[in-house]
């Protein structure tokens, strides 16, 4: 259905439901639409998720997992019978409703009936145009692809979260017409790094992440503050170069009581498409052992959306924030170009310690975190679809209310109507120029 929903003149159609208040129910939709196909990666990645967050997020029943995928025989006949996604659950266990004595054994898949009009998400089954807040607490659903309007809509606006982590080559330059409603939904979503779905939330979480650092940056080290190592040192300036993998740039330096670091610089070059960097850190406790690893991808900024960063950082600064749940005293980190040899410089290279004012981070009990973004989270890769999901999750009331206050900046700006006339008058500017 989803051409035919980008047909509309309007996008109002998905504008359904308000956000959800800071009382969340429980458990969120975790929302997988659309067909499965190979680029966008459902058969690679789910089983591996549901895997990981079982015991966090499944069995407590934070979150629901609602997958669409064909019916039975339906285009492909035998292929699909063959090949349809079947989840796995991985507890011993599964008891879906605490007075509900049905449950399920060791390793049971969850079956699906979509050739007979129904999905079963034992041990509900409920009929394929309930409403998605009737099937209760079964920890994943089926839903037949593809779905008629009313229901498909009805999908997206009932969803609490987007998960999609396609496959970053395939969608480079390539656009997914299923982020496009979830956006104009006002759904937080997580996509994959280095494509155009990324592109597409980079700047609201660039925004973020600056609006962070100048409230709650309480100290702020530079260049000359951290060790780095000497295979590639700093050009005189402060100028820092890299490349993929011969001339990655590392550092490292102690860090005090915090809740988060905000990294930020200055992006040099190549200003261009399909550049990015990644930036790898480990946080390391007073052992220096390893408490946890993080990974962010960020490209530069599009010309007309820079604004000034935190301290010393020019109009054309990059922020990204890396949450400390570990409590670590050191940090140790690598800038690497994250998909290609080429040599990326970036200058003005400096680190914001965060804490806000009322949290006592000396207790034993950890403070909770702020938010690393807003609209939704980018991930770089696999390993970090877990960390995204749970933050988005415990930070629902935020995400959910970024993403509403962005969703109609994205209507007006993806609207046919308003595509189309600004096509139009940039001709007309372009003809009167000429």
């Amino acid at each position: 259905p989803t051409k035919d929903l980008q047909a509309d003149s309007q996008m109002a159609w998905l504008r359904g439901n308000p956000p959800k208040s800071a009382a969340v129910e429980s458990p969120l939709k975790i929302a997988c639409p659309g067909g499965i196909r190979r680029e966008k990666g459902q058969v690679g990645y789910l089983q591996e998720l549901v895997n990981q967050a079982w015991e966090t997020l499944f069995e407590p029943q934070k979150i629901q997992l609602v997958v669409q995928r064909p019916r039975t025989g339906q285009w492909f006949g035998s292929w699909v019978k063959k090949s349809k996604l079947e989840i796995r659950l991985p507890s011993a266990t599964v008891n879906h409703d605490p007075n509900d004595s049905v449950s399920q054994p060791t390793h049971a898949a969850i079956t699906s009936r979509d050739d007979d009009q129904q999905f079963h998400s034992s041990p509900t089954t409920t009929r394929e145009n309930d409403r998605l807040d009737k099937v209760g607490s079964a920890p994943i659903i089926y839903l037949p692809h593809p779905r008629p309007r009313d229901e498909y809509t009805r999908f997206i606006r009932e969803a609490d979260i987007g998960l999609l982590f396609y496959d970053s080559r395939v969608y480079y330059s390539r656009r997914a017409g299923i982020l496009n409603e979830l956006l104009a939904a006002g759904k937080p979503v997580i996509v994959p790094s280095g494509c155009w779905l990324a592109e597409q939330i980079a700047e609201p979480n660039f925004r973020y992440a600056t609006r962070i650092i100048e409230q709650y940056s309480f100290e702020q080290i530079g260049l000359s503050d951290v060790g780095w190592s000497m295979h590639n040192a700093p050009a005189s300036g402060g100028k820092i170069s890299f490349d993929h993998d011969r001339n990655r740039f590392q550092f490292e330096f102690e860090i005090p009581t915090c809740q988060q670091i905000g990294l930020s610089f200055d992006w040099v070059w190549p200003v261009k498409q399909g550049v990015y960097c990644q930036v790898d850190v480990e946080w390391l406790d007073d052992q220096g052992e390893v408490t946890e690893r993080q990974s962010k991808v960020v490209g530069h900024r599009k010309e007309g959306n820079f604004i000034r960063g935190p301290k010393n950082s020019t109009a054309n600064g990059v922020s990204v924030l890396f949450s400390n749940h570990s409590m670590a005293t050191r940090i140790r980190g690598t800038l690497k170009n994250a998909f290609s040899d080429s040599t990326i410089c970036v200058d003005q290279f400096a680190f914001d310690f965060i804490r806000q004012p009322d949290q006592n981070l000396e207790s034993e009990k950890r403070s909770t975190n702020l938010p690393s973004g807003a609209v939704g989270l980018i991930v770089a890769n696999q390993e970090c679809v877990l960390a995204a999901l749970t933050e988005i999750v415990e930070n629902y009331s935020h995400y959910s209310a970024t993403a509403e206050q962005f969703a109609q900046g994205w209507i007006d700006d993806h609207d046919p109507e308003s595509v189309i006339h600004r096509l139009l008058r940039d001709e007309m500017d372009f003809s009167e120029v000429a």
